[in-house]
């Protein structure tokens, strides 16, 4: 059941773009056209927890508790953090990326403690012009930096390996990998480059 106050209806458009959940049992759900709900019993009550108007395409619980959650606007791409259990959120990065119709993204944390995010920016002159731009926190996601742009199409999602290797898909190229946590990422040639 959804909070009425939250206007998540069976009849409108929107749609369950990500799922995650607290090692506390809190669930946390992204409504790609209306923000973040949040259920504390069991997924039986929903109710919003923020990002109003943002479309939020990856939500996700760092080790410390910590929920983040890529998402953007028309003009604009934000990382966003809760340290209070989904009650409250603040932009940790945000960037002007005018007509960006590109949405997905990932985020991943490493054994050294840095939160490497990754999504998709239409850079153009068309819609089907997309990269993505890889940015990393060394302060505890207190702040993000760029570490690289990567002009294979979408994120397709990204990975962490038991020995602290990230994998990254792309829907141009392949899977990519890093062993810098996330400070650089090259060709992985052991898969084949497709989509």
């Amino acid at each position: 059941m959804w909070n009425p106050a939250g206007e998540m209806t069976p009849g409108n458009t929107d749609w369950v773009y990500s799922m995650a959940a607290s090692k506390d049992g809190d669930l946390y759900a992204s409504s790609w056209a209306r923000g973040i709900y949040r259920s504390t019993n069991d997924g039986a009550v929903w109710i919003f927890s923020g990002l109003t108007g943002n479309r939020v395409s990856h939500i996700s619980v760092a080790p410390d508790g910590n929920i983040y959650a890529l998402s953007k606007t028309q003009s604009n791409s934000y990382i966003h953090r809760s340290t209070d259990r989904g009650i409250s959120w603040t932009d940790v990065y945000s960037g002007t990326f005018l007509l960006n119709y590109a949405g997905g993204g990932e985020i991943v944390y490493t054994a050294d403690g840095s939160i490497v995010a990754a999504f998709a920016v239409t850079v153009g002159p068309t819609i089907g012009d997309v990269s993505t731009y890889v940015f990393k926190s060394t302060n505890g996601g207190n702040s993000f930096f760029q570490t690289q742009v990567i002009g294979l199409g979408f994120v397709g999602g990204m990975k962490v390996t038991s020995d602290n290797k990230i994998l990254l898909g792309t829907s141009l190229g392949g899977v990519l990998r890093s062993t810098n946590n996330g400070s650089s990422f090259g060709s992985l040639t052991s898969f084949p480059s497709i989509f």
